[in-house]
C-alpha cells in the first residue's frame, strides 16, 4: 500500500511540475518550458 501512496505522491509532483512549468511557456512560445510541460504531463498521466 506505501508503493500506492508513492507513486500518487510522484503523479501529483509530476503534475504540479507541469502546470508550473506551463505557465512559464508563455502560451508554448519557449522552448524549455514547454518541453518540461510535456514532460511533467507524460509522467503523471503515464501508467
Amino acid at each position: 500500500m506505501g508503493y500506492a501512496y508513492g507513486l500518487l505522491a510522484a503523479a501529483i509532483a509530476a503534475e504540479v511540475a507541469g502546470t508550473t512549468a506551463m505557465k512559464y511557456s508563455e502560451g508554448f512560445t519557449r522552448l524549455w518550458p514547454s518541453i518540461g510541460t510535456a514532460v511533467g504531463y507524460l509522467i503523471a498521466f503515464t501508467p
